[in-house]
């Protein structure tokens, strides 16, 4: 089970940091905070994964909950830059996949 949390969350780190380098290669639409912003936040979910599965620090499920909401903050204003708005039912996906992760990582642990 712990591997399968652990490729679903690096499968969601993946994609999302490959959107926003795809853009910022390409398009360049999104500011470079954004992106740096996107890959810290990446590097703190990676960190604190560690910290709480490897390592066993159980408080780091706080650091991985505030990671992740980093990302859906950006992401929220990534849709601001692109679409002048952004699109509810996209964030609500995000932020629901966020919680199931979360919740998947607090039970295997």
């Amino acid at each position: 089970m712990k591997i399968f949390v652990l490729a679903l969350l690096s499968l969601y780190l993946i994609l999302t940091a490959a959107s926003i380098l795809v853009d910022q290669i390409s398009q360049k639409k999104l500011p470079a905070r954004n992106g740096l912003l996107v890959l810290f936040s990446i590097l703190l979910t990676v960190t604190f994964t560690y910290l709480y599965l490897v390592l066993d620090k159980s408080s780091a499920i706080y650091g991985i909950g505030f990671s992740l909401f980093t990302l859906f903050v950006v992401a929220i204003n990534n849709g601001f830059y692109l679409h002048g708005k952004p699109h509810f039912k996209h964030h609500l996906i995000r932020l629901i996949w966020s919680i199931v992760l979360l919740f998947l990582l607090y039970n295997i642990a």
